[in-house]
Order: structure tokens, then C-alpha cells, then sequence
């Protein structure tokens, strides 16, 4: 019994000095999407992909324009029957609806603030700029979560 306990003492000593500490995973992830210096120097990024939602019958292309540097965002959904429209730039923002232009409420815009806030490519820009407001937490074998300073 005693030599069971002793092993199992050695065994967990040795899993927590192998453990992957959180900068260690985020140097890997930064590795894994093209290095540190790279993403460091990145201030905007343009995402296209084509998405399936249960509300819209035929997929879409849905286009991205993010500056890393404000909060400056633009959305663009399209399909044949599809075309929307949305952006922010500071404390303001607008969509298209059909055809249609307004301006969005406050509580639209803040809601893509914070969409832009912790979007992953800005966040990659930010860990690669070891931006002071962010903390990496090593989460089990692969998980990495990221928090601002007052903890969300």
C-alpha cells in the first residue's frame, strides 16, 4: 500500500512540472498560426467563409473586415436572396437591411464591440504583442483561455 502511494506521489509530482505553463501554450499557438512577429505586426484582417444558419434557407458568404486597432468592424452576409450589412466605428454603427440603412442602438453597438473586443484574430495580435490587460490560464491538457484584467 505504502509503495502505492509513494508511486502515485511521484507520478502527480511529475505531471505538474511537466505541465504546460500558459506562455508556453500561447507561444505554441502563436507558432502553430504563423509566429509571434508576425501576428505582432498584423492591424486588420479580412475573413471570408460560407456559413449555414437554421434561419437562413441557402447558405451565405459571410465577409469580415476587422481593424485590430479601434473598434472598427464590418460585417457583410450575401447569398442570392441575402444581403446584409453591418459595421461599427467607435461608439457608432449602422446596418442594411433589404435595401435600407439605420443606424444601430447603443446596445447593437456595444453588443459588436464586444464581439470585436475578443474577436481570436485581434486577441492572436494582442498575445503577440503581450498586450499588459490580457492573462493566458493553461486549462487542462489543451485548453488555453485568455481573460481581460477584470476577469472576463
Amino acid at each position: 500500500m505504502m509503495r502505492l502511494l509513494l508511486s502515485l506521489l511521484i507520478a502527480s509530482s511529475l505531471a505538474a512540472q511537466t505541465a504546460e505553463t500558459a506562455a508556453a501554450r500561447v507561444e505554441r499557438f502563436l507558432t502553430a498560426m504563423g509566429g509571434r512577429a508576425a501576428w505582432a505586426e498584423v492591424k486588420f484582417a479580412h475573413v471570408e467563409a460560407v456559413h449555414d444558419d437554421i434561419a437562413i434557407a441557402e447558405p451565405f458568404t459571410n465577409k469580415i473586415w476587422n481593424d485590430f486597432t479601434s473598434p472598427r468592424v464590418r460585417f457583410e452576409a450575401k447569398n442570392a436572396s441575402l444581403d446584409r450589412r453591418r459595421a461599427i466605428s467607435g461608439d457608432k454603427g449602422w446596418r442594411w437591411r433589404e435595401g435600407q440603412v439605420s443606424a444601430l442602438t447603443p446596445e447593437q453597438t456595444e453588443d459588436d464591440r464586444r464581439w470585436w473586443e475578443a474577436n481570436i484574430y485581434r486577441t492572436l495580435h494582442r498575445l503577440a504583442r503581450n498586450d499588459p490587460e490580457l492573462t493566458a490560464r493553461a486549462v487542462g491538457a489543451h485548453r488555453l483561455e485568455i481573460y481581460r484584467a477584470d476577469g472576463k
